[in-house]
């Protein structure tokens, strides 16, 4: 089962694929509960002009509900499968 914390374990490539195929709003949504370190990884594979979006929405986002946060990442999780089904992003090998 791929869940949205396996999107961090994707190549950095694939990590930017995902990131380039999804909408702000939900990748800024997706992240609202996410630690800063997580945060720190996810803006460090985008663009500066697609961070400062991101940061600027994130801002503005006021209190989120569990369940819409959840929307958000099965939404980028949806995003990543189809990529993974298509060949264009690799599923993380297993240790």
């Amino acid at each position: 089962m791929f869940v949205f914390e396996d999107l961090l374990a994707l190549d950095s490539n694939d990590i930017m694929k995902v990131l380039g195929n999804v909408e702000t709003e939900d990748l800024t949504v997706a992240l609202k509960n996410a630690t800063e370190e997580d945060m720190a990884i996810i803006q460090g594979y985008m663009s500066q002009r697609a961070r400062d979006r991101f940061e600027e929405e994130f801002e503005m986002l006021g209190k989120t509900k569990i369940k819409d946060i959840e929307e958000a990442q099965k939404q980028i999780l949806e995003v990543a499968m189809k990529l993974l089904e298509s060949g264009e992003i690799e599923r993380p090998e297993e240790e």
